[in-house]
């Protein structure tokens, strides 16, 4: 193992009070986003963050579904690919059938003759479960038919489909600023404004070596200066 140069310990409170403000910044994001979520009222609300992924595969299918069979055929096939967004991971796209394994205990729903029965359901099914998150199954789909999925979106692109997940039109986001300015998604806007933040800590490192007290050192506190590796 190569040896390392000793830098010492850096003062926390530099970088302390800018994690503190980018934080506060995310709780009020993540306030927001909950906001938003609850203003689309509907049976799966009730899923909180796991209505959308149940919102993108029953659009479209009439009741009642039998299986789970049954409704990967009618709700667009094995391959068909499903978008969703999480906080935690951001926009993910999973093949239908990948989804539908990953539920758990998925066929105790069916067969399925009402969406909020259904959601009963769902929430029984997950409050008896082990406490994973708000993403509940989502880390647990696999990828087993996402390569064929893909393969036939790509297809689909080649031969001028307008049907792609990945071509479809999407709604344009853009907030302003309160001071004005030209309207930007909401990532940009975020990410321009909080762009200039930057930590800048003294050359002073604690490296446990005892000093002199000094006016302006606390015991044991030396300037060192800091190299990288």
């Amino acid at each position: 193992m190569a040896k390392r140069q000793a830098l010492g310990i850096a003062e926390p409170g530099a970088v302390r009070d800018h994690l503190e403000a980018i934080d506060n910044a995310i709780m009020q994001l993540v306030a927001t986003r909950t906001r938003l979520m609850n203003e689309v009222q509907d049976d799966f609300t009730a899923l909180r963050t796991s209505a959308q992924i149940f919102r993108e595969i029953f659009f479209g299918v009439e009741l009642p579904i039998e299986s789970p069979e049954d409704l990967i055929e009618r709700a667009g096939g094995p391959y068909r690919l499903i978008e969703v967004s999480y906080r935690e991971t951001g926009n993910r796209f999973f093949a239908l059938a990948d989804v539908v394994a990953a539920i758990p205990k998925f066929k105790e729903c069916f067969p399925i003759r009402s969406f909020d029965r259904l959601v009963l359901k769902l929430e029984d099914i997950r409050e008896q479960g082990p406490d994973v998150g708000s993403s509940w199954f989502v880390e647990d789909i696999s990828d087993r038919h996402m390569k064929v999925a893909i393969e036939r979106e790509h297809r689909a692109i080649q031969t001028g489909g307008k049907n792609s997940i990945f071509t479809r039109r999407r709604t344009p986001i853009h907030v302003s600023c309160c001071c004005g300015g030209e309207p930007q998604p909401p990532a940009k806007l975020v990410a321009t404004a909080l762009a200039e933040l930057a930590v800048r800590p003294s050359a002073t490192r604690w490296t446990g070596v005892p000093t002199r007290r000094s006016p302006n050192n606390p015991p044991g506190i030396e300037a060192v200066k800091a190299r990288r590796d």
